[in-house]
Protein backbone atom coordinates (compact mmCIF):
# COMPACT_ATOMS: atom_id res chain seq x y z
CA UNK A 1 0.00 0.00 0.00
CA UNK A 2 2.36 2.37 0.86
CA UNK A 3 4.68 1.52 -2.25
CA UNK A 4 1.61 2.45 -4.24
CA UNK A 5 0.81 5.40 -2.53
CA UNK A 6 4.30 6.45 -3.21
CA UNK A 7 4.10 5.36 -6.88
CA UNK A 8 0.82 7.13 -7.13
CA UNK A 9 1.87 10.87 -7.69
CA UNK A 10 4.14 9.14 -10.75
CA UNK A 11 1.24 7.18 -12.38
CA UNK A 12 -0.70 10.32 -12.23
CA UNK A 13 2.15 12.34 -14.29
CA UNK A 14 2.21 9.79 -17.00
CA UNK A 15 -1.72 9.39 -17.25
CA UNK A 16 -1.42 12.93 -17.31
CA UNK A 17 -0.18 13.22 -21.23
CA UNK A 18 -2.19 10.59 -22.24
CA UNK A 19 -5.75 12.10 -20.93
CA UNK A 20 -4.06 15.62 -22.71
CA UNK A 21 -3.57 13.80 -26.05
CA UNK A 22 -6.88 11.56 -25.59
CA UNK A 23 -8.67 15.52 -25.67
CA UNK A 24 -6.85 17.14 -28.19
CA UNK A 25 -7.63 14.25 -30.56
CA UNK A 26 -11.11 14.62 -29.42
CA UNK A 27 -11.22 18.38 -30.16
CA UNK A 28 -9.28 18.01 -33.48
CA UNK A 29 -11.67 15.57 -34.59
CA UNK A 30 -14.91 17.91 -33.84
CA UNK A 31 -12.94 20.55 -35.52
CA UNK A 32 -12.11 18.24 -38.35
CA UNK A 33 -15.72 17.53 -38.77
CA UNK A 34 -16.93 21.39 -38.50
CA UNK A 35 -14.26 21.96 -41.26
CA UNK A 36 -15.13 19.41 -43.70
CA UNK A 37 -19.25 20.18 -42.66
CA UNK A 38 -18.39 24.00 -43.60
CA UNK A 39 -16.25 22.80 -46.97
CA UNK A 40 -19.32 21.37 -47.85
CA UNK A 41 -21.69 24.11 -47.16
CA UNK A 42 -19.35 26.17 -49.17
CA UNK A 43 -18.96 24.19 -51.83
CA UNK A 44 -22.51 23.96 -52.73
CA UNK A 45 -24.34 25.77 -55.48
CA UNK A 46 -26.40 28.80 -54.71
CA UNK A 47 -29.42 27.27 -56.40
CA UNK A 48 -29.04 24.16 -54.12
CA UNK A 49 -28.82 26.40 -51.07
CA UNK A 50 -31.40 28.60 -51.96
CA UNK A 51 -33.67 25.36 -52.56
CA UNK A 52 -32.77 23.82 -49.53
CA UNK A 53 -33.43 26.85 -47.20
CA UNK A 54 -36.58 27.74 -48.74
CA UNK A 55 -37.56 23.87 -48.09
CA UNK A 56 -35.99 23.71 -44.77
CA UNK A 57 -37.13 26.95 -43.42
CA UNK A 58 -40.98 27.83 -45.44
CA UNK A 59 -42.01 24.16 -46.90
CA UNK A 60 -41.32 22.30 -43.90
CA UNK A 61 -42.32 24.87 -41.01
CA UNK A 62 -46.48 25.69 -43.43
CA UNK A 63 -46.50 21.71 -43.44
CA UNK A 64 -45.78 20.67 -39.75
CA UNK A 65 -47.80 24.21 -38.69
CA UNK A 66 -51.31 22.88 -40.88
CA UNK A 67 -50.28 19.00 -39.35
CA UNK A 68 -50.46 20.21 -36.06
CA UNK A 69 -53.71 22.86 -37.14
CA UNK A 70 -55.77 20.23 -38.85
CA UNK A 71 -54.54 17.46 -36.26
CA UNK A 72 -55.90 20.06 -33.09
CA UNK A 73 -59.17 21.12 -35.37
CA UNK A 74 -60.21 17.51 -35.93
CA UNK A 75 -60.05 17.09 -32.11
CA UNK A 76 -61.97 20.50 -31.64
CA UNK A 77 -64.39 19.57 -33.78
CA UNK A 78 -64.91 15.65 -32.72
CA UNK A 79 -65.37 17.37 -29.61
CA UNK A 80 -67.94 19.76 -30.54
CA UNK A 81 -69.86 17.16 -32.29
CA UNK A 82 -70.29 15.03 -29.24
CA UNK A 83 -71.10 18.22 -27.55
CA UNK A 84 -73.81 18.98 -29.48
CA UNK A 85 -75.19 15.28 -28.83
CA UNK A 86 -74.98 15.72 -25.36
CA UNK A 87 -76.84 18.80 -25.57
CA UNK A 88 -79.68 17.34 -27.44
CA UNK A 89 -79.75 14.18 -25.04
CA UNK A 90 -79.72 16.59 -21.96
CA UNK A 91 -82.75 18.33 -23.28
CA UNK A 92 -84.66 14.32 -24.23
CA UNK A 93 -83.77 13.93 -20.50
CA UNK A 94 -84.85 17.12 -19.21
CA UNK A 95 -88.00 16.56 -20.67
CA UNK A 96 -88.74 13.14 -19.73
CA UNK A 97 -87.32 13.65 -15.95
CA UNK A 98 -89.89 16.57 -16.09
CA UNK A 99 -92.60 14.44 -17.18
CA UNK A 100 -91.39 11.82 -14.84
CA UNK A 101 -91.82 14.57 -12.20
CA UNK A 102 -94.82 15.16 -13.56
CA UNK A 103 -97.09 11.87 -13.47
CA UNK A 104 -95.23 11.30 -9.88
CA UNK A 105 -97.16 13.91 -8.12
CA UNK A 106 -100.09 13.62 -9.84
CA UNK A 107 -100.43 10.47 -8.80
CA UNK A 108 -99.71 11.01 -5.09
CA UNK A 109 -101.90 14.02 -5.52
CA UNK A 110 -104.91 11.58 -6.56
CA UNK A 111 -104.41 9.10 -4.11
CA UNK A 112 -103.67 11.43 -0.54
CA UNK A 113 -106.30 14.30 -1.45
CA UNK A 114 -109.13 14.52 0.08
CA UNK A 115 -108.33 12.05 2.49
CA UNK A 116 -108.09 9.28 0.35
CA UNK A 117 -111.47 10.04 -1.16
CA UNK A 118 -110.29 9.00 -4.86
CA UNK A 119 -109.17 5.89 -3.60
CA UNK A 120 -112.59 5.18 -1.68
CA UNK A 121 -114.88 5.92 -4.43
CA UNK A 122 -112.52 3.63 -6.78
CA UNK A 123 -112.99 0.51 -3.71
CA UNK A 124 -117.36 1.94 -4.01
CA UNK A 125 -117.32 1.07 -7.53
CA UNK A 126 -115.77 -2.68 -7.20
CA UNK A 127 -119.53 -3.82 -5.95
CA UNK A 128 -122.20 -6.24 -7.85
CA UNK A 129 -124.61 -3.80 -7.66
CA UNK A 130 -124.56 -2.30 -11.21
CA UNK A 131 -126.71 0.81 -10.01
CA UNK A 132 -124.54 1.57 -6.86
CA UNK A 133 -121.60 0.64 -9.99
CA UNK A 134 -122.53 3.39 -12.37
CA UNK A 135 -123.37 5.90 -9.51
CA UNK A 136 -119.89 5.77 -8.07
CA UNK A 137 -118.48 5.32 -11.62
CA UNK A 138 -119.83 8.82 -12.46
CA UNK A 139 -118.51 9.93 -9.03
CA UNK A 140 -114.70 8.65 -9.73
CA UNK A 141 -115.11 10.42 -13.28
CA UNK A 142 -115.15 13.52 -11.88
CA UNK A 143 -112.98 13.19 -8.87
CA UNK A 144 -110.24 11.69 -11.20
CA UNK A 145 -110.83 15.06 -13.11
CA UNK A 146 -110.16 17.64 -10.50
CA UNK A 147 -107.19 15.88 -9.48
CA UNK A 148 -106.27 15.07 -13.13
CA UNK A 149 -106.16 18.82 -14.61
CA UNK A 150 -105.08 19.27 -16.98
CA UNK A 151 -105.77 16.13 -18.51
CA UNK A 152 -104.29 16.35 -22.24
CA UNK A 153 -101.62 14.29 -22.06
CA UNK A 154 -103.36 11.62 -19.50
CA UNK A 155 -103.64 8.41 -21.41
CA UNK A 156 -105.54 6.93 -18.69
CA UNK A 157 -105.88 5.90 -14.64
CA UNK A 158 -106.26 2.35 -13.41
CA UNK A 159 -107.70 0.67 -10.22
CA UNK A 160 -106.43 -2.92 -10.34
CA UNK A 161 -107.96 -5.03 -7.58
CA UNK A 162 -106.83 -7.84 -5.81
CA UNK A 163 -110.15 -9.93 -6.87
CA UNK A 164 -108.75 -9.13 -10.20
CA UNK A 165 -110.82 -6.47 -11.51
CA UNK A 166 -110.14 -3.25 -13.42
CA UNK A 167 -111.39 -0.05 -12.78
CA UNK A 168 -110.25 2.61 -15.66
CA UNK A 169 -111.03 6.16 -16.25
CA UNK A 170 -110.35 8.05 -19.33
CA UNK A 171 -109.53 5.38 -21.10
CA UNK A 172 -109.51 1.32 -21.01
CA UNK A 173 -106.24 -0.09 -20.85
CA UNK A 174 -106.33 -3.60 -23.31
CA UNK A 175 -103.12 -5.50 -21.55
CA UNK A 176 -104.30 -8.49 -19.23
CA UNK A 177 -103.76 -8.06 -15.68
CA UNK A 178 -101.64 -10.70 -15.68
CA UNK A 179 -99.06 -9.75 -18.53
CA UNK A 180 -99.19 -6.35 -16.30
CA UNK A 181 -98.35 -8.00 -13.23
CA UNK A 182 -95.57 -9.62 -15.00
CA UNK A 183 -93.72 -6.29 -15.43
CA UNK A 184 -90.98 -5.24 -13.25
CA UNK A 185 -92.48 -1.99 -12.37
CA UNK A 186 -95.69 -3.64 -11.30
CA UNK A 187 -93.68 -6.07 -8.80
CA UNK A 188 -91.26 -3.45 -7.46
CA UNK A 189 -94.65 -0.91 -6.50
CA UNK A 190 -96.37 -4.26 -5.28
CA UNK A 191 -93.35 -5.19 -2.90
CA UNK A 192 -92.90 -1.20 -1.49
CA UNK A 193 -96.58 0.27 -0.71
CA UNK A 194 -96.81 3.69 -0.82
CA UNK A 195 -94.11 4.64 -3.09
CA UNK A 196 -94.27 5.53 -6.63
CA UNK A 197 -92.18 3.41 -9.05
CA UNK A 198 -92.16 4.58 -12.50
CA UNK A 199 -92.13 1.93 -16.26
CA UNK A 200 -92.72 2.94 -19.81
CA UNK A 201 -94.80 1.69 -22.51
CA UNK A 202 -93.66 1.88 -26.27
CA UNK A 203 -96.63 1.90 -28.52
CA UNK A 204 -94.86 0.40 -31.54
CA UNK A 205 -94.42 -2.65 -29.40
CA UNK A 206 -97.20 -2.20 -27.17
CA UNK A 207 -101.27 -1.38 -28.43
CA UNK A 208 -102.37 0.01 -24.34
CA UNK A 209 -105.91 1.39 -25.84
CA UNK A 210 -108.23 2.11 -28.27
CA UNK A 211 -107.47 4.35 -30.99
CA UNK A 212 -104.16 5.11 -29.22
CA UNK A 213 -101.40 6.42 -32.03
CA UNK A 214 -98.44 4.41 -32.76
CA UNK A 215 -94.93 5.33 -32.43
CA UNK A 216 -95.36 7.55 -28.88
CA UNK A 217 -93.70 6.60 -25.11
CA UNK A 218 -95.91 6.39 -22.69
CA UNK A 219 -94.95 6.74 -19.17
CA UNK A 220 -96.28 4.20 -16.42
CA UNK A 221 -96.40 5.54 -12.64
CA UNK A 222 -97.99 2.74 -9.92
CA UNK A 223 -98.36 3.06 -6.19
CA UNK A 224 -99.46 0.30 -4.22
CA UNK A 225 -101.80 1.29 -1.58
CA UNK A 226 -101.52 -0.10 2.14
CA UNK A 227 -104.33 -0.22 5.24
CA UNK A 228 -103.99 3.13 5.76
CA UNK A 229 -104.55 4.83 2.55
CA UNK A 230 -106.63 2.13 1.12
CA UNK A 231 -109.14 1.10 4.41
CA UNK A 232 -110.92 -1.36 2.10
CA UNK A 233 -107.91 -2.96 1.17
CA UNK A 234 -109.48 -3.85 -2.19
CA UNK A 235 -106.99 -1.78 -4.24
CA UNK A 236 -103.62 -3.45 -5.61
CA UNK A 237 -102.09 -0.64 -7.18
CA UNK A 238 -103.51 2.69 -8.91
CA UNK A 239 -101.96 3.40 -12.10
CA UNK A 240 -101.41 6.50 -14.05
CA UNK A 241 -100.66 6.49 -17.77
CA UNK A 242 -99.45 9.52 -19.24
CA UNK A 243 -97.89 10.00 -23.02
CA UNK A 244 -94.53 12.20 -22.62
CA UNK A 245 -93.25 14.65 -24.80
CA UNK A 246 -90.00 13.28 -25.09
CA UNK A 247 -91.03 10.92 -27.97
CA UNK A 248 -91.69 13.79 -30.27
CA UNK A 249 -87.91 15.22 -29.55
CA UNK A 250 -86.52 12.26 -29.79
CA UNK A 251 -88.25 11.98 -33.28
CA UNK A 252 -87.90 15.18 -34.56
CA UNK A 253 -83.75 14.62 -33.87
CA UNK A 254 -84.02 11.55 -36.18
CA UNK A 255 -86.11 12.99 -38.65
CA UNK A 256 -83.71 15.97 -39.22
CA UNK A 257 -80.71 13.25 -39.00
CA UNK A 258 -82.07 11.16 -42.11
CA UNK A 259 -82.16 14.60 -43.90
CA UNK A 260 -79.04 15.84 -43.18
CA UNK A 261 -80.51 18.70 -40.97
CA UNK A 262 -78.21 17.68 -38.17
CA UNK A 263 -75.64 15.60 -37.11
CA UNK A 264 -77.13 14.42 -33.41
CA UNK A 265 -77.68 11.01 -34.92
CA UNK A 266 -80.67 8.40 -33.92
CA UNK A 267 -81.66 8.15 -30.80
CA UNK A 268 -83.50 5.95 -28.48
CA UNK A 269 -84.03 5.09 -24.99
CA UNK A 270 -82.42 2.24 -23.35
CA UNK A 271 -81.92 0.99 -19.87
CA UNK A 272 -78.76 -0.20 -18.12
CA UNK A 273 -78.46 -3.94 -19.59
CA UNK A 274 -79.00 -2.71 -22.87
CA UNK A 275 -81.96 -3.24 -23.88
CA UNK A 276 -84.14 -0.41 -25.87
CA UNK A 277 -86.98 0.91 -23.69
CA UNK A 278 -88.20 3.51 -26.40
CA UNK A 279 -87.05 3.35 -29.79
CA UNK A 280 -89.38 5.07 -32.65
CA UNK A 281 -89.93 4.02 -36.19
CA UNK A 282 -88.04 5.36 -39.27
CA UNK A 283 -84.79 4.14 -38.08
CA UNK A 284 -82.59 2.41 -40.84
CA UNK A 285 -81.47 -0.97 -40.11
CA UNK A 286 -77.49 -0.86 -39.45
CA UNK A 287 -77.74 2.07 -37.93
CA UNK A 288 -77.73 1.35 -34.24
CA UNK A 289 -74.37 -0.52 -34.60
CA UNK A 290 -71.21 0.64 -33.09
CA UNK A 291 -69.29 -0.70 -36.43
CA UNK A 292 -68.87 3.01 -38.45
CA UNK A 293 -70.57 4.99 -35.58
CA UNK A 294 -69.72 6.64 -32.73
CA UNK A 295 -72.20 5.98 -29.65
CA UNK A 296 -73.06 8.32 -26.98
CA UNK A 297 -74.82 7.86 -23.55
CA UNK A 298 -76.79 10.50 -21.29
CA UNK A 299 -77.76 9.20 -18.23
CA UNK A 300 -81.60 9.64 -16.66
CA UNK A 301 -83.01 9.98 -13.03
CA UNK A 302 -85.74 7.71 -13.40
CA UNK A 303 -87.69 6.16 -10.25
CA UNK A 304 -86.47 2.71 -9.68
CA UNK A 305 -84.78 2.24 -13.06
CA UNK A 306 -81.67 2.89 -14.74
CA UNK A 307 -82.35 4.66 -18.54
CA UNK A 308 -79.90 6.48 -20.85
CA UNK A 309 -80.85 8.41 -23.80
CA UNK A 310 -78.97 6.82 -26.60
CA UNK A 311 -77.66 7.88 -29.80
CA UNK A 312 -75.57 6.49 -32.85
CA UNK A 313 -73.78 8.96 -35.23
CA UNK A 314 -71.56 8.08 -38.35
CA UNK A 315 -68.43 8.57 -37.47
CA UNK A 316 -67.40 10.53 -40.30
CA UNK A 317 -70.56 13.11 -39.95
CA UNK A 318 -68.57 13.67 -36.82
CA UNK A 319 -66.41 15.36 -38.45
CA UNK A 320 -68.06 16.66 -41.83
CA UNK A 321 -67.82 20.11 -40.84
CA UNK A 322 -63.74 19.65 -40.23
CA UNK A 323 -63.47 18.36 -43.35
CA UNK A 324 -64.83 22.02 -44.77
CA UNK A 325 -62.63 23.46 -42.67
CA UNK A 326 -59.66 21.28 -43.54
CA UNK A 327 -60.68 22.02 -46.88
CA UNK A 328 -60.33 25.35 -46.58
CA UNK A 329 -56.77 25.20 -44.98
CA UNK A 330 -55.50 22.88 -47.27
CA UNK A 331 -56.52 25.34 -50.13
CA UNK A 332 -55.37 27.89 -48.41
CA UNK A 333 -51.84 26.33 -47.85
CA UNK A 334 -52.00 25.37 -51.50
CA UNK A 335 -52.18 28.89 -52.67
CA UNK A 336 -49.61 30.35 -50.16
CA UNK A 337 -47.19 27.29 -51.15
CA UNK A 338 -47.72 28.59 -54.91
CA UNK A 339 -47.27 32.29 -54.16
CA UNK A 340 -44.17 31.13 -52.97
CA UNK A 341 -43.48 28.99 -55.77
CA UNK A 342 -43.70 31.73 -58.15
CA UNK A 343 -41.92 34.12 -56.27
CA UNK A 344 -38.84 31.81 -56.25
CA UNK A 345 -39.09 31.19 -60.10
CA UNK A 346 -39.05 34.62 -60.24
CA UNK A 347 -36.21 35.26 -57.69
CA UNK A 348 -34.34 32.14 -59.08
CA UNK A 349 -34.58 33.92 -62.84
CA UNK A 350 -34.13 37.55 -61.61
CA UNK A 351 -30.99 37.31 -58.99
CA UNK A 352 -30.03 33.11 -58.94
CA UNK A 353 -29.61 32.37 -62.43
CA UNK A 354 -28.09 35.73 -63.93
CA UNK A 355 -25.28 35.32 -60.47
CA UNK A 356 -24.66 31.45 -61.28
CA UNK A 357 -23.91 32.91 -65.33
CA UNK A 358 -21.53 35.33 -63.67
CA UNK A 359 -20.03 32.78 -61.76
CA UNK A 360 -19.54 30.47 -64.77
CA UNK A 361 -18.20 33.35 -66.48
CA UNK A 362 -15.42 34.27 -63.80
CA UNK A 363 -14.89 30.66 -63.53
CA UNK A 364 -14.44 30.62 -67.89
CA UNK A 365 -11.91 33.81 -67.57
CA UNK A 366 -9.78 32.57 -64.50
CA UNK A 367 -9.25 29.21 -67.14
CA UNK A 368 -8.11 32.00 -70.15
CA UNK A 369 -11.13 31.80 -72.06
CA UNK A 370 -11.75 35.59 -73.11
CA UNK A 371 -14.46 35.18 -75.67
CA UNK A 372 -16.90 35.64 -72.69
CA UNK A 373 -19.90 37.58 -73.18
CA UNK A 374 -22.77 37.17 -70.59
CA UNK A 375 -26.37 38.54 -71.70
CA UNK A 376 -27.43 41.21 -69.22
CA UNK A 377 -30.39 39.63 -67.79
CA UNK A 378 -32.21 39.79 -63.88
CA UNK A 379 -32.51 42.86 -61.26
CA UNK A 380 -31.08 46.27 -62.50
CA UNK A 381 -28.19 45.56 -60.21
CA UNK A 382 -27.07 42.26 -61.38
CA UNK A 383 -27.44 43.48 -64.79
CA UNK A 384 -25.17 46.44 -64.19
CA UNK A 385 -22.67 43.79 -62.72
CA UNK A 386 -22.78 41.93 -66.00
CA UNK A 387 -22.19 45.17 -68.37
CA UNK A 388 -19.32 45.67 -65.96
CA UNK A 389 -17.93 42.19 -65.98
CA UNK A 390 -18.43 42.04 -69.84
CA UNK A 391 -16.61 45.72 -69.82
CA UNK A 392 -13.84 44.59 -67.41
CA UNK A 393 -13.32 41.32 -69.68
CA UNK A 394 -13.07 43.18 -73.34
CA UNK A 395 -10.25 45.64 -71.50
CA UNK A 396 -8.91 42.91 -70.57
CA UNK A 397 -8.61 41.02 -73.74
CA UNK A 398 -7.29 44.42 -75.48
CA UNK A 399 -4.50 44.83 -72.92
CA UNK A 400 -3.37 41.23 -73.37
CA UNK A 401 -3.59 41.42 -76.89
CA UNK A 402 -1.36 44.84 -76.76
CA UNK A 403 1.14 43.40 -74.53
CA UNK A 404 1.08 40.43 -76.77
CA UNK A 405 1.77 43.07 -79.81
CA UNK A 406 4.65 44.36 -77.98
CA UNK A 407 6.18 41.64 -77.16
CA UNK A 408 5.56 40.52 -80.74
CA UNK A 409 7.38 43.65 -81.93
CA UNK A 410 10.09 43.47 -79.85
CA UNK A 411 9.36 46.01 -77.17
CA UNK A 412 11.60 47.07 -74.94
CA UNK A 413 11.64 47.30 -71.10
CA UNK A 414 13.55 50.62 -68.93
CA UNK A 415 16.55 48.76 -68.59
CA UNK A 416 16.52 48.11 -72.35
CA UNK A 417 16.75 51.89 -73.12
CA UNK A 418 19.70 52.66 -70.54
CA UNK A 419 21.53 50.43 -72.34
CA UNK A 420 21.22 51.33 -75.60
CA UNK A 421 21.28 54.62 -74.59
CA UNK A 422 24.96 54.01 -73.00
CA UNK A 423 26.10 51.98 -75.46
CA UNK A 424 25.21 54.90 -77.64
CA UNK A 425 22.43 52.67 -79.82
CA UNK A 426 20.47 55.07 -79.61
CA UNK A 427 20.08 59.30 -79.27
CA UNK A 428 17.64 60.93 -76.54
CA UNK A 429 15.69 61.81 -79.11
CA UNK A 430 14.89 58.15 -80.40
CA UNK A 431 14.42 56.95 -76.77
CA UNK A 432 11.63 59.62 -75.74
CA UNK A 433 10.15 58.97 -79.32
CA UNK A 434 9.56 55.11 -78.01
CA UNK A 435 9.23 55.92 -74.63
CA UNK A 436 8.41 58.76 -73.60
CA UNK A 437 7.78 57.72 -69.65
CA UNK A 438 11.56 57.51 -69.50
CA UNK A 439 12.16 61.11 -69.15
CA UNK A 440 9.10 62.00 -67.44
CA UNK A 441 10.98 62.34 -64.10
CA UNK A 442 14.63 64.09 -63.41
CA UNK A 443 17.06 61.45 -63.16
CA UNK A 444 21.09 61.30 -62.37
CA UNK A 445 23.22 59.12 -64.23
CA UNK A 446 25.83 57.27 -61.93
CA UNK A 447 28.85 55.41 -63.26
CA UNK A 448 30.51 53.47 -60.21
CA UNK A 449 33.37 51.60 -61.11
CA UNK A 450 35.34 48.45 -59.54
CA UNK A 451 38.61 46.42 -60.49
CA UNK A 452 41.86 45.47 -60.20
CA UNK A 453 44.82 45.54 -62.49
CA UNK A 454 45.89 42.07 -62.76
CA UNK A 455 42.60 40.18 -62.20
CA UNK A 456 40.90 38.16 -64.67
CA UNK A 457 38.17 38.90 -66.67
CA UNK A 458 35.57 36.29 -65.55
CA UNK A 459 36.54 37.55 -61.85
CA UNK A 460 35.83 40.84 -62.94
CA UNK A 461 32.08 40.39 -64.51
CA UNK A 462 30.99 38.21 -61.37
CA UNK A 463 31.99 41.02 -59.02
CA UNK A 464 29.80 43.28 -61.42
CA UNK A 465 27.17 41.17 -60.71
CA UNK A 466 27.45 40.59 -57.28
CA UNK A 467 27.25 44.39 -57.31
CA UNK A 468 24.65 44.81 -59.44
CA UNK A 469 22.40 42.25 -56.94
CA UNK A 470 23.21 44.06 -53.75
CA UNK A 471 21.74 47.28 -55.40
CA UNK A 472 18.48 45.64 -56.22
CA UNK A 473 18.27 44.32 -52.52
CA UNK A 474 18.08 47.73 -51.71
CA UNK A 475 13.91 48.99 -51.52
CA UNK A 476 14.80 52.18 -51.86
CA UNK A 477 17.05 51.87 -54.95
CA UNK A 478 14.82 48.92 -56.25
CA UNK A 479 11.97 51.52 -56.40
CA UNK A 480 13.64 54.93 -57.89
CA UNK A 481 16.84 53.18 -60.10
CA UNK A 482 17.38 51.77 -63.40
CA UNK A 483 20.14 49.46 -63.46
CA UNK A 484 22.25 48.14 -66.62
CA UNK A 485 25.57 46.32 -66.75
CA UNK A 486 27.48 46.22 -69.71
CA UNK A 487 30.51 44.54 -70.96
CA UNK A 488 33.08 44.57 -68.35
CA UNK A 489 35.93 47.37 -68.73
CA UNK A 490 37.12 47.31 -64.70
CA UNK A 491 36.37 45.89 -61.40
CA UNK A 492 36.17 46.03 -57.89
CA UNK A 493 38.61 43.83 -55.85
CA UNK A 494 38.88 43.95 -51.93
CA UNK A 495 42.33 43.37 -50.54
CA UNK A 496 43.52 41.55 -47.47
CA UNK A 497 45.59 45.24 -46.53
CA UNK A 498 42.31 47.46 -47.58
CA UNK A 499 40.32 48.78 -50.28
CA UNK A 500 42.34 49.66 -53.30
CA UNK A 501 40.82 50.95 -57.02
CA UNK A 502 42.96 49.83 -60.46
CA UNK A 503 41.98 50.46 -63.94
CA UNK A 504 39.64 48.00 -65.11
CA UNK A 505 37.80 47.22 -67.80
CA UNK A 506 34.20 46.69 -66.04
CA UNK A 507 31.83 49.86 -65.92
CA UNK A 508 28.13 50.09 -64.65
CA UNK A 509 25.66 52.41 -65.20
CA UNK A 510 23.01 53.45 -62.88
CA UNK A 511 20.02 55.37 -64.28
CA UNK A 512 18.12 57.20 -60.78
Amino acid sequence: MRAAARNMPFLTFCALPLYYYREQRARVRECGWRQMTDRRKKRLPLQTVYYTSFLGLVVVPIVVVLIISLTVLNQVFSTQAVENINRAQEAVASELESDIEQISMRLSHMVYANDNELLSIAAAVDTEDADSRYENQQRLNEAASYATEPVKDIVAVAFYMKDDSKIFFKNEILLPLEEMRREKWYQTAVAGPDRVVVGSYDTNDTRLYSGGTRDSFVLVAALSPDVRLDRSEKIETVTFFQATGASDKIKSYNAGYGQKKNKIGYTRIVDGSGNVVYQPEGIPDGAMVEKGHTRVLTPLAVYGNDWYVESYVRTADLTSDYWSVAGLLLLATTVVLALFTVFSRYFLKRIIQPVQQMSRGLRQVEEGVLDVHLTPAGQYEVRAMIHSFNAMVRRLKALIADYEERVRQGARTMPDYLHALVRGEMSPGEVRSQAAEFFSDRYLLMVVTVGKGEAREGAASHLSVELAQGFDTIPRFASRCTLAVLTPFCFWCITGSGRKIFPARSTIWCGI
